[in-house]
């Protein structure tokens, strides 16, 4: 799963496709249609859908327990519970990104890449279990191919 919201993103997915490494691109600011579990709220966009949904998922109380198993990683959990949430015109909406840098000193970088992952999961297993059926075991270099050969 890669950041496609701005950034480095937009030019890792065109080196990944490339070299035909299955890849999905996640950008936050897409819209939402989902709603909360109990149906009540919506989201003002992707990023606050996935952060909700990652919460959700944490929630011990639910059928069969949480299945999300976190490391030790005193970081990945900072990341994890700084951000704050409020209630907009168009549904939940998750504090930016450049307020919770403002606030935490340093990107929650960790944080954003575990909650990426769990929001395309089964997408992504979908994906890669296509992608992986035909493994294809070369690079494209650049533009080797263009070379005269002497």
């Amino acid at each position: 799963v890669v950041d496609v919201g701005g950034g480095y993103g937009g030019a890792v997915t065109l080196r990944l496709k490339d070299n035909g490494v299955t890849h999905i691109g996640f950008n936050g600011a897409n819209s939402s249609t989902g709603k909360t579990i109990d149906g009540q709220l919506g989201f003002a966009n992707k990023r606050a859908e996935s952060w909700w949904r990652f919460r959700e998922a944490l929630n011990p109380d639910q059928q069969g327990g949480s299945a999300v198993a976190l490391p030790a990683d005193p970081e990945l959990r900072a990341d994890l519970a700084a951000p704050t949430y409020s209630v907009g015109t168009r549904g939940i909406v998750i504090e930016s990104k450049d307020e919770l840098r403002k606030r935490l000193g340093r990107s929650p970088g960790k944080g954003d890449a575990v909650v990426m992952c769990l929001s395309e999961g089964n997408t992504a297993q979908r994906k890669l279990l296509r992608g992986n059926r035909v493994e294809q075991q070369t690079a494209n270099l650049g533009y080797s191919k263009l070379k005269k050969r002497r």
